[in-house]
C-alpha cells in the first residue's frame, strides 16, 4: 500500500490530467489465470489513490473506455486488428509504427483530452509532460 502512494504522488501533483482505462476489474478476476496477477497488483485500491492524491492536487483521472485503444491507429484512426502476441502496431493504412502499448496510451489520452475542450474541470488548459520517475 505504502508502493502505492509513493508511485501515485508524482502522478497526481504533475500532471493537470491523468488518463486511465476504465477496466472492468470485477470481470477479469473470474479469468482464473489472470485473477491473481490482478488481485496481487491491487488496481482499485491504487486508482483509488491516485484519484484522491489527483483531487487534492486540484488535477483531475478521467477513465476512458477502453475498447479498441491498443486496435485503432493513434495517428489516423484506422481500426488495425492483431492478436495480444503482436507487440508492434504496425498501421497498413498510413505506415504509423509504434509499441503496441505507447499506440494504445496515445489513444487513451486521446480519449481523455476528448472530454470537453481539452481542459480539466478547473478549466485549465492539459499539458502534456514526460513523467519525472
Amino acid at each position: 500500500r505504502d508502493h502505492h502512494f509513493k508511485t501515485a504522488k508524482p502522478y497526481a501533483e504533475g500532471y493537470h490530467l491523468l488518463a486511465v482505462e476504465d477496466l472492468q476489474i470485477t470481470n477479469m478476476v473470474k479469468n482464473h489465470h489472470l485473477a491473481k496477477s490482478i488481485m496481487d497488483a491491487s488496481w482499485s485500491a491504487f486508482l483509488s489513490i491516485l484519484s484522491d492524491k489527483a483531487e487534492r492536487a486540484g488535477h483531475g483521472v478521467r477513465r476512458v473506455n477502453p475498447r479498441f485503444t491498443s486496435q485503432k491507429c493513434h495517428q489516423c484512426g484506422e481500426i488495425v486488428q492483431k492478436s495480444l502476441s503482436v507487440r508492434t502496431h504496425i498501421c497498413p493504412f498510413c505506415g504509423s509504427v509504434a509499441d503496441r502499448d505507447v499506440n494504445a496510451a496515445k489513444n487513451i489520452l486521446g480519449k481523455a483530452r476528448a472530454w470537453p475542450s481539452g481542459t480539466v474541470s478547473d478549466g485549465s488548459p492539459v499539458e502534456l509532460r514526460s513523467p519525472r520517475l
